[in-house]
């Protein structure tokens, strides 16, 4: 099994009053009965402390000390809460991580998802919430695997009042053509993370998108540009509403393509982007 390197914690905050907390975000990870992970996140806009109602976060830790093998993971290895007494109420945690590069490239690969179902809120008042919840681990899916909707994850850099659209083509058909702008999300602002569970129109694989050397393409439908931070996209063996297997499509952890723009003295209108081994 893969040796992770460092994790990712992408969190969204779920649309109800009172559900936002300023206090850190904490993660762990427990291998063997010894925590090997133990980070505390500033998941707000622009590395703020906290996250507000309806917000997402995206962030990750340093390299490990020791690096660690994911199949030595269980259901109840990695936990997720917040170092105070603000509760906070998410909607979805994500939790995914960089194998460690050694005969082939590093990659990213899901590790745990905890999403729609019932959530206590998170606190250290027990009073207000629990003190961490489990985040259970999701299956790791292949080239086979099939895939029904998509999460894409974007932090901006330069942000943008345009919308943006992902195609995605297998092999010949277009599975999925989206427009993305005008959530309760701080949409592509500047320093602001980004959650979109977009479903596909019809099922494809990872496997389809090799034969297709354009099979997914980030546009920007507006001249007023946007520079993005980095990019992360799944698919998901389910639709909306569950998970299934988990497959990464894209991984640009540094985003290095420029602006997007349709005003080319701007940027650039579209991007193809490479599909993740």
């Amino acid at each position: 099994m893969p040796q992770l390197d460092l994790v990712w914690l992408a969190a969204l905050t779920i649309n109800k009053p009172d559900a936002d907390t300023d206090n850190w975000h904490n993660l762990t990870i427990n291998v063997g009965g010894y925590d090997v992970v133990d980070h505390d996140f500033a998941l707000g806009r622009g590395g703020a402390v906290g996250l507000g109602r309806s917000q997402a976060g995206l962030a990750k830790t340093g390299e490990f000390p020791s690096n660690f093998e994911s199949g030595l993971l269980t259901d109840s290895s990695i936990r997720v809460g917040i170092r105070g007494s603000n509760a906070w109420w998410p909607q979805h945690v994500f939790v995914f991580g960089r194998t460690v590069a050694s005969f082939e490239p590093s990659r990213t690969i899901p590790l745990a998802w905890r999403g729609e179902a019932p959530w206590e809120k998170v606190s250290t008042d027990r009073s207000e919430g629990k003190l961490t919840v489990p985040v259970p681990l999701v299956r790791l899916g292949d080239s086979s695997s099939v895939i029904r909707s998509v999460l894409l994850l974007v932090q901006t850099r330069s942000g943008t009042d345009s919308r943006i659209r992902l195609e995605i083509t297998a092999e010949t058909n277009v599975v999925l053509d989206r427009e993305i702008g005008d959530t309760p999300q701080d949409d592509l602002e500047t320093g602001a993370a980004n959650w979109h569970r977009l479903e596909a129109t019809a099922p494809f694989t990872h496997g389809d998108l090799l034969s297709n050397t354009s099979s997914i393409r980030l546009s920007i439908l507006g001249s007023d540009a946007w520079l993005p931070e980095r990019v992360f996209l799944f698919g998901l063996g389910s639709p909306a509403g569950g998970v299934g297997e988990m497959v990464t499509l894209v991984s640009i952890p540094e985003w290095d393509r420029g602006p997007l723009s349709t005003d080319l003295d701007e940027g650039t209108p579209s991007f193809l982007l490479p599909l993740a081994l």
